[in-house]
């Protein structure tokens, strides 16, 4: 929160679906893969997740 303004954003990483306005979501959607490029994207076949990604039977 900014202490100024008394706005600011709480992200739910246990939601499964993010809902933002574009200006906002893009650069959070960016700075998540930026954070996971260690990882392989992988093409979502519903065409409605843009952040999928290849990860192991462990989970990791």
């Amino acid at each position: 929160m900014e202490q100024s303004t008394g706005k600011g954003i709480i992200i739910d990483s246990g939601t499964v679906i993010t809902r933002l306005v574009e200006p906002a979501y893009n650069p959070v959607r960016d700075s998540f893969r930026r954070q996971l490029s260690g990882l392989t994207m992988v093409e979502d076949p519903s065409g409605f997740f843009d952040t999928c990604y290849k990860t192991r039977p462990s989970g990791q």
